[in-house]
């Protein structure tokens, strides 16, 4: 059997966190739980869960600002060096293994290479009505047997196949992110003897916790200057809740099934395996929730994460978890004051009981003490005995000398006492500071029938002192949580006097930012779009298929013409009520709406429907999302997407008119639909002047010209915007096949030269001057409006435009 660890984040999950413990403990050797501030009994759970002695160690996040990506990149560093698992599992709280058992799956996990890792096919369960309208309480698999029958999409990245040289160049994003090595993504396969079944939206009581917990962490990463709560996804229901609104079943139910709601279909496929007992129950807590609905305040702030070193380390982190793992109430602590300060401010529920010399010894649950001298062990041995010291936890001031463990161990031995091995692993791994890291060590009174066990423990801790692990120390500081260091901040050196000029530090790369490429069909947006690697960028699901139109794939998707078609024709409605739309839209079929024309003025609407399609949509970032349509759909993206970038890119109307016509002409759904060069040249139109016009209110729009992806210097301007490289082999001059020589009108040159100067404005930053060639422009060709006639019935099969 492999030794493999599994490694989870957790967020206000407390009613499904024992089903979860119970559930993994026989498929992994070690559960490591990174709480992000949950506030409904997420950690009580936890911590009575582990004092039954289950393999779990808890590793405290409550600094809401750190990313996904640094708090697990940061706990694997810690931990992987320490347990040294051959497998590590990457999941959520609400994501449950499922398999035949853990012989079969790790014989195929076994076989992947060292560096590599394994996507799971994942499944999304549903609650049924009844369920999903509950306030409160445990959830189990058990009562969720209804799946969706389509898998979720993507797979995700959840095993990882450690090789131990990697640990310190290891990158893990966030869940579902795949693993980067050198910033280079290590390369998957697919596992088949598991997958996972999740259960995102269990009842009304815990989705409103998981709102809550998801605006705590919005806002503590979104900066001072921001403003957080327009820019959150779920903020409708966030202000239902602060309304004092309970949530609708519909909304647990949407959540559950990626906004499909009760119609989504389902079968039942329930987890196999009797339920566990559920027997920490009453640590659930929904005063946060109750609180907030009833008015009376937000759930208390997160921790900052900034900490400002200082000329002293004192890491308290791995102390306090020792405690709590133990349930201490008593102890002694030996060594320096400044440790038995700090403890009582970080534990100030443990009595630090001072022995005195004319007294009999007491009980305590622990002696701690952090760097000893080197006759501590000899003294102690001698005078702590088992059945008064519950247990032991020290480590050196100084490194330990050649064969200094094995003398030690020795002693404690002789005195009855043995190494804990899982509580001497989780102290170290939790420790930010090498000296902790490598020599701690916590002692158990020892057990006559664990003698042979003892001695294998003995054997694997001497082996370990003997390795040399590569880490490097923090920042000195006072730390009270194992990822608090990834917050440490250097104090500026005071200046008396005018430094010496110095060469400029490089900047540090931006973030990657997801981006929506624009524009009329058939004018480069599919060679751009295919310029984003899926290294950086998360392109829609399940895209279609290359053709002949466009060989190298379209890099759209169903689901999102769908969704685009669904919100134009809910804006035409607004607009101008059904009867006239279903005029205005005579003829056209699905997925033929891309050559559509609509007033000039007419602003796109969007319902709560579509808002759960969009979240849905872009629930993985940073992506990469292209539609034509999306020239009038781009304000409903962008509420939920306000920092992406928009890019514009275009060809001449002539040459983009002309691959539209030869398009109607060959792909199979528009060989009935009647399209004229006047037509053509409208659409193309379209699409253009309402970019503009967003350019002019403000959103971030780069406009581009198709001959600017073969131009060097213009990429490297892009990349730089973007914040990642793009791939230079994906376009191809060669398939730039159209040349067309037909007759343009007046206006659509005058827009064409517009864009021009706009692709040199825009990436030159010059926006005053931009907006005064767009005001000319506006002013000299004023909206439009449109009707249509009727149109020929097209077929009905599925679009995609390039």
């Amino acid at each position: 059997m492999m030794n493999t660890a599994l490694l989870a984040i957790a967020r206000n999950d407390a009613d499904i966190a024992e089903a979860w413990v119970r559930h993994h403990a026989p498929l992994t050797d070690l559960l490591v739980v990174i709480d992000q501030g949950s506030f409904d009994g997420t950690r009580e759970v936890l911590e009575a869960l582990r004092a039954e002695g289950l393999p779990l160690l808890i590793v405290d996040a409550p600094a809401l600002g750190q990313s996904d990506a640094e708090q697990c990149t940061r706990t694997y560093r810690m931990v992987a060096p320490t347990f040294n698992p051959e497998l590590v599992f990457l999941l959520t709280l609400d994501q449950f293994i499922r398999c035949t058992d853990r012989a079969s799956m790790e014989a195929e996990l076994a076989a992947l290479p060292p560096g590599a890792g394994a996507v799971l096919e994942r499944h999304g369960h549903v609650p049924d009505a009844a369920r999903a309208a509950r306030d409160g309480g445990p959830s189990h698999p058990a009562e969720l047997p209804m799946r969706l029958s389509q898998p979720l999409s993507p797979p995700a990245p959840a095993v990882l196949r450690r090789r131990s040289e990697d640990d310190a160049r290891l990158g893990l994003g966030g869940p579902g992110q795949t693993p980067v090595l050198d910033e280079q993504p290590l390369p998957l396969y697919q596992c088949t003897s598991a997958t996972l079944a999740c259960y995102p939206a269990r009842h009304r009581g815990q989705v409103a916790a998981s709102i809550l917990h998801a605006w705590q962490v919005h806002r503590a990463r979104s900066g001072a200057h921001a403003l957080p709560r327009a820019q959150f996804g779920w903020r409708r229901w966030l202000d239902r809740l602060v309304t004092g609104q309970a949530l609708e079943t519909a909304d647990v139910i949407a959540l559950a099934t990626a906004g499909e709601g009760a119609d989504a279909p389902c079968q039942a496929d329930p987890l196999p395996g009797d339920p566990p007992l559920i027997r920490h129950a009453r640590c659930l807590r929904s005063d946060a929730v109750a609180r907030l609905s009833a008015g009376l305040g937000w759930p208390d702030p997160p921790a900052p994460t900034r900490t400002e070193a200082e000329g002293q380390r004192l890491d308290l982190a791995p102390l306090r978890d020792l405690v709590g793992a133990t349930d201490a109430r008593r102890a002694i602590v030996i060594g320096p004051p400044l440790w038995r300060d700090g403890l009582a401010l970080a534990c100030p529920d443990l009595h630090q009981h001072v022995p005195q010399p004319d007294q009999a010894d007491e009980a305590v649950d622990l002696l701690l003490a952090p760097e000893t001298d080197s006759g501590f062990t000899d003294e102690i041995a001698a005078a702590a005995a088992p059945g008064l010291v519950g247990g032991i936890a020290y480590w050196p001031a100084t490194p330990r000398a050649a064969g200094a463990l094995a003398r030690e161990l020795d002693t404690w031995a002789a005195a009855g006492w043995r190494p804990n091995l899982l509580r001497t692993l989780s102290l170290r791994a939790l420790a930010s500071y090498r000296d902790i890291r490598r020599a701690a060590l916590v002692l158990s009174p020892a057990d006559p029938a664990r003698a042979e066990r003892d001695a294998a423990i003995r054997d694997a801790l001497l082996a370990m002192d003997a390795q040399d692990t590569d880490w490097t120390d923090p920042p000195a500081a006072l730390l009270w949580h194992p990822l608090q260091a990834l917050g440490v901040q250097l104090p500026a050196p005071a200046q008396t006097e005018a430094p010496a000029a110095a060469a400029a530090a490089p900047a540090a790369p931006p973030p990657v930012r997801s981006v929506l490429i624009v524009g009329s069909g058939r004018s480069g947006t599919s060679c751009l779009a295919g310029m984003f690697s899926p290294e950086t960028h998360h392109h829609a699901r399940d895209l279609y298929k290359p053709q002949v139109s466009n060989p190298k794939g379209f890099f759209e998707a169903a689901h999102i013409n769908d969704l685009n078609e669904s919100i134009q024709v809910h804006s035409a409605m607004a607009r101008h009520g059904a009867d006239a739309t279903r005029h205005l839209l005579q003829g056209f079929e699905p997925h033929q709406l891309w050559l559509a024309r609509f007033d000039d003025g007419m602003p796109a609407t969007w319902n709560d429907q579509h808002r759960r399609q969009i979240a849905d949509a872009v629930r993985d970032r940073p992506l990469c999302l292209k539609d034509p349509r999306m020239s009038i759909t781009l304000p409903a993206w962008l509420e939920q997407l306000p920092d992406a970038l928009v890019l514009s890119i275009h060809r001449p109307p002539a040459v983009s008119a002309a691959s539209i016509l030869r398009e109607c002409q060959v792909a199979t759904y528009l060989l009935d639909f009647r399209i004229s060069l006047h037509d053509a040249l409208a659409v193309w139109r379209q699409s253009y002047r309402r970019m503009v016009q967003a350019y002019r209110a403000g959103v971030d729009v780069l406009f581009l010209r198709y001959d600017d992806l073969f131009d060097e210097q213009r990429l490297q301007q892009l990349e730089s915007r973007v914040g990642a490289r793009l791939r230079r082999d994906f376009a191809e001059r060669q398939l730039n096949r159209t040349q067309a020589e037909l007759v343009v009108d007046s206006e659509n040159q005058a827009l064409h030269q517009l864009l021009d100067a706009l692709a040199e404005l825009s990436f030159a930053g010059q926006r005053a001057q931009a907006c005064a060639l767009i005001d000319q422009y506006l002013a000299r060709w004023p909206d439009r409006t449109v009707a249509f006639h009727g149109r020929a019935a097209a077929s009905p099969a599925p679009a995609c435009v390039g």
